[in-house]
């Protein structure tokens, strides 16, 4: 007889819990761009003597990119590379979890990774299933909304933006109002170019509640004639810019104009989640007092 005893119904379910006999990977999650978190149906020998079988030992994992993922920044996904393994702090674990720290980022979602244990055993001597591997996705969060579901930001309006409010040339004041009496705000691709035009126009350091703020391009303009000076702001920039929630990759490059040696002009190219592809040309004079 079998069924109740150690058959189908025996080691499995309904009966003891089954013996595994060989170790093996059963979870793995990146719960941090460069942090992943792995468990095993066994606790695993982890003594941090990096014996060849020791869990604590990075070469004894390897991480490989999918062939053929791509994540949501368009690109392949990267390589990466184990450089520390720490046991995971969780009571209910027992032994079985371990973080693996990375040597960089790796691609945000849905690049997808594979893991593999190559040498180590489960503390009891159970020996290690060598081909365990473990696949998860690069970055352990949902992926971006879709273009018709994300929100772009508001801003007061001002008469800068005045194409952004009907019949503006009507309104007196600096700040304009709405028919509720509020004030009136600039939204959608106005809005993210008047934000672009705000970061590289700010002294940065102004705004004492958003520390590195701002591109202080005015403070440059007498410099702008060196090819250092407008090499260090298009690359201040470009990092600014890429901080807008809805800006995926940006350009930014300073040129001088042929028939003007005084004048400049600041081209920024950023593709967005939002509205396509957005360009801006500022001309900017090195000879304005």
């Amino acid at each position: 007889m079998i069924g109740w005893g150690v058959g189908g119904w025996g080691v499995g379910g309904w009966g003891a819990p089954g013996i595994a006999d060989k170790l093996s990977i059963t979870s793995a999650l990146a719960i941090r761009e460069n942090l992943v978190r792995i468990e095993f149906n066994l606790p695993v020998n982890y003594t941090d003597v990096r014996g060849l079988v020791d869990a604590a030992d990075p070469k004894n994992f390897v991480i490989t990119p999918v062939e053929g993922s791509i994540g949501e920044d368009g690109l392949p996904a990267r390589p990466v590379s184990p450089v520390l393994i720490e046991q995971t702090r969780k009571p209910f674990i027992n032994g079985r979890g371990l973080d693996i720290w990375l040597d960089r980022r790796m691609s945000p979602y849905p690049a997808l990774y594979e893991i593999h244990c190559i040498k180590s055993i489960a503390t009891g001597g159970m020996p290690l299933d060598s081909s365990s591997v473990f696949d998860f996705f690069g970055v352990a969060w949902a992926p971006a909304l879709p273009t018709s579901t994300t929100t772009t930001a508001a801003d007061i309006a001002n008469p800068g933006y005045s194409q952004a409010i009907p019949n503006a040339s009507q309104i007196l004041g600096v700040y304009p109002v709405t028919d509720q009496g509020d004030y009136a705000t600039d939204q959608g691709i106005v809005s993210f170019k008047k934000r672009i035009v705000r970061r590289l126009t700010t002294r940065r350091g102004a705004f004492a509640h958003l520390p590195g703020y701002g591109v202080g391009l005015l403070d440059e303009v007498k410099r702008l004639a060196l090819p250092a000076t407008r090499q260090k702001l298009a690359a201040d920039a470009e990092g600014q810019i890429r901080q807008e929630p809805e800006a995926l990759d940006v350009e930014v490059t300073i040129t001088g104009s042929a028939t003007n040696p005084g004048l400049f002009f600041f081209r920024v190219r950023v593709r967005t989640a939002v509205f396509g592809s957005v360009g801006l040309d500022i001309p900017v004079s090195s000879n304005a007092p």
